[in-house]
């Protein structure tokens, strides 16, 4: 009787025991309070957060993004080539402020950046003795969609001029032709060969006497770069020119919102 007694009390006990570690259990999957913070994908906007859930860590917050700078209006005199770009240049340097027309050496009329809040056009050089002029204008619009539409503007005037060209000799009985090609430099940007003397009308392989220039944008800012006038061909004007180009439109960095 005692050794049964004995046994049963054990039994007893081990029983207790068992049930005070069921006890102890997690209980249904989600009903006990987490562990970590939830992803905030996951989350509902409108479900206020659980007690039991920990406070978001202040390193979880949103960084806070600065309003980009404004684009200036103005021409800086920073943005232009220096005098070092271009070939030495007899005659000097002038700097004229003030909306004027785009320049070409011969009667092609490119019009005016008309709406551009500032403009700068340097020419360095007088022209005598057959050497190119060095060429630069800057026209700034308030809008990178304004200046966009007068570079492809300029483009256009460009080649309407080629087609009149092609179409024979001018009113002044001329034979100057211009071909206008696209440019990989900046956006929307255009070369202008001119001919001075029509030699491509009966050969396009031909060696040309002529300039060129380049019209390009970035950003709210469009400039046109080139050489006018002299005594040169064309292929060794678009050499130099093409590079100036790239140059200036490196320099036009300000006038681009998303900075450079």
């Amino acid at each position: 009787m005692r050794r049964t007694t004995t046994a049963a009390a054990a039994t007893a006990v081990l029983t207790a025991g068992l049930t005070v570690l069921t006890g102890c259990g997690a209980g249904p999957a989600g009903d006990g309070a987490s562990t970590s913070e939830p992803p905030l994908s996951t989350a509902s906007p409108s479900q206020a957060p659980s007690s039991a859930s920990p406070s978001p860590s202040p390193t979880s917050a949103a960084p806070t993004t600065s309003a980009p700078s404004p684009v200036p209006t103005a021409v800086d005199a920073a943005v232009l080539l220096p005098e070092s770009a271009f070939a030495p240049r007899d005659g000097g340097r002038t700097v004229s402020e003030g909306v004027e027309p785009w320049v070409l050496s011969t009667s092609c009329d490119l019009g005016s950046p008309g709406g551009a809040a500032s403009m700068t056009s340097v020419r360095q050089g007088d022209g005598e003795l057959e050497v190119p002029v060095g060429l630069q204008q800057v026209a700034v619009y308030a809008d990178a969609a304004d200046a966009q539409a007068e570079a492809q503007r300029v483009g256009a005037a460009a080649r309407a001029c080629a087609e009149a060209a092609g179409a024979g000799p001018s009113e002044d009985g001329g034979n100057t032709r211009y071909l206008v090609e696209q440019v990989p430099v900046g956006a929307d940007g255009t070369g202008i060969a001119t001919d001075y003397y029509g030699a491509t009308a009966g050969d396009p392989d031909a060696v040309v006497i002529g300039d060129y220039v380049v019209v390009t944008r970035r950003g709210t800012a469009v400039t046109l770069v080139g050489e006018s006038g002299g005594e040169d061909s064309t292929d060794r004007a678009r050499t130099t020119v093409v590079a100036l180009a790239q140059q200036a439109w490196e320099r036009l960095c300000p006038y681009e919102q998303a900075g450079c």
